[in-house]
């Protein structure tokens, strides 16, 4: 995203080095395994997020289990609010590159901190607070813009299922609202209905949860806000790191609830799943999928192929003995780092 004109020398040469980096990323991603499994067998999914389509365009469909997120957001946020056909191409392409493998599309999570360009700039200001009108409280107020995206998406999958998440739920109305639009679009065009997923990532959602099992097809922990609610503590202010810390037991506690209580399909999404100090908590906790950053696809993989399940569970446990942050980051960091260097 950055134009530098007339650069120095070594300013060049810094992306050259980049540039070198990038490519043995590349590489070494083509030498990863189709299937991910731990040392100790078990299956664990790997999913992308995807927030611009391009980011397909350089890494195999083969060695991940489709997209986890894709953050339809992104395209709102430089340019007016793309038409439907624009829309059908974009979406078109994300399974078009996975024909075969799910493709999850999270509804616009517009306003909060994500202001676009293409929208009413007065809105959008009085929606830039955590607390605010936002993803899903934004969309029912405007229901042409989630109309011609659920519709675009819709006409996109053609004869695959679509899977789509609702973003910030917090009341099964918004559930209801989301299904009755998808409902009338399917009917009038006769195609097939898409799986409706829910973004868990509020307080609300989860105690929702022993009710969205009955209508919901899966879901999807998005941890970054979930942690920030739970926390009250704005993720976004780094003089708030030592509060809004995934090592909290507020967000242990939670995620094994969310666990607890769902009988769908439950993929984590959020930072956590991309954080290799992280993503053997989350195994010792039970959590069998994970959608990740492109760039930290082989990192992860590769851990997640040192890993045990029975580690986890001992490294958790170890952990949440602890009661301070800073005691439960210097043990996982230890430990951690043992483990990894015995397993080379």
């Amino acid at each position: 995203g950055r134009l530098v004109l007339h650069p120095e020398e070594s300013t060049r040469e810094d992306y050259v080095e980049k540039i070198k980096r990038h490519e043995k990323r590349l590489s070494r991603l083509a030498k990863l395994p189709e299937e991910t499994r731990t040392s100790c067998n078990t299956k664990i999914k790997v999913l992308m997020n995807i927030e611009v389509t391009e980011e397909l365009d350089h890494i195999s469909p083969a060695i991940v289990d489709g997209i986890g997120l894709y953050r339809s957001e992104f395209m709102l946020l430089s340019s007016a609010v793309p038409g439907k056909e624009q829309q059908v191409q974009i979406y078109e392409k994300l399974f078009n590159t996975f024909p075969e493998k799910p493709v999850s599309i999270r509804l616009f999570d517009i306003g909060g901190d994500k202001v676009s360009r293409g929208l009413n700039r007065h809105e959008m200001k009085i929606s830039a607070t955590a607390l605010g009108i936002h993803s899903i409280r934004y969309l029912r107020l405007h229901p042409e813009l989630i109309i011609t995206q659920l519709e675009a998406i819709i006409l996109a999958s053609k004869k695959k299922r679509a899977k789509i998440i609702i973003p910030m739920l917090t009341t099964l109305e918004e559930f209801f609202f989301i299904q009755g639009i998808a409902q009338n679009i399917c009917e009038e065009k006769n195609l097939s209905m898409p799986e409706i997923g829910v973004m868990i990532e509020t307080p609300a959602s989860i105690s929702l949860i022993p009710e969205l099992n009955k209508v919901a097809d899966f879901f999807s922990v998005g941890s970054n806000d979930l942690l920030q609610y739970l926390t009250a503590a704005d993720r976004n202010l780094p003089q708030l790191k030592n509060v809004y810390n995934p090592l909290h037991q507020a967000l242990l506690d939670n995620l094994k609830l969310v666990l607890k209580l769902s009988k769908k399909e439950i993929t984590i999404c959020g930072e956590i799943a991309s954080d290799r100090r992280m993503l053997p908590l989350l195994i010792g906790i039970g959590y069998r999928a994970f959608s990740i950053s492109p760039s930290k696809l082989y990192e992860v993989k590769t851990l997640l192929s040192q890993l045990t399940v029975d580690f986890c569970k001992d490294l958790l446990k170890n952990v949440t003995s602890q009661p301070l942050l800073r005691q439960r980051e210097k043990t996982l960091n230890q430990v951690l780092n043992d483990f990894i260097k015995r397993s080379k």
